[in-house]
């Protein structure tokens, strides 16, 4: 009998074990996003160096969703101009927008069908793929080494 106690013990710990490398790992990727929202576009780049220089001064209702261990980003604007931001350039024809790799009830399901351009790359934070909703601007940063020109 201890033979079969000892293998039921092992089995138990590997499924304990299991389960708790899952767990973590599901904990990990949630806990490290974080949504912050600005008034202005202003004090967006003010209060965070990660947000994109293309963001206009003057776009209201600011909220970005970032992943803290890479650099997906979602991003939510309003743009009192209605136009995209300055440097943003359409995007050629034939070409699919990545889509974007984090969710929130504030962004669309399926933006990358409605990319109409990518906005300006840096080195640090990258390319985003980008659409406007009337005065509305939805981006997004796809992947950990983002999208590339």
């Amino acid at each position: 009998m201890p033979k079969k106690r000892t293998v039921a013990a092992i089995f138990a710990v590997s499924g304990i074990a299991v389960a708790l490398v899952f767990g973590l790992q599901y904990w990990k990727n949630k806990s490290n996003e974080e949504t912050d929202h600005y008034r202005t576009g202003t004090q967006a780049k003010t209060a965070r160096d990660s947000m994109p220089r293309w963001l206009p001064d003057d776009a209201t209702d600011v909220t970005i969703k970032l992943k803290g261990t890479r650099l997906d980003r979602i991003l939510k604007a309003t743009l009192p101009s209605g136009k995209p931001p300055v440097g943003c350039k359409p995007l050629e024809a034939g070409t699919k927008a990545e889509k974007p790799t984090l969710d929130a009830s504030w962004f669309p399901d399926k933006a990358s069908a409605r990319a109409q351009f990518r906005c300006p790359s840096d080195p640090y934070k990258g390319t985003y793929y980008a659409y406007m909703d009337g005065k509305t601007l939805y981006a997004w940063f796809p992947t950990a080494l983002g999208a590339r020109d």
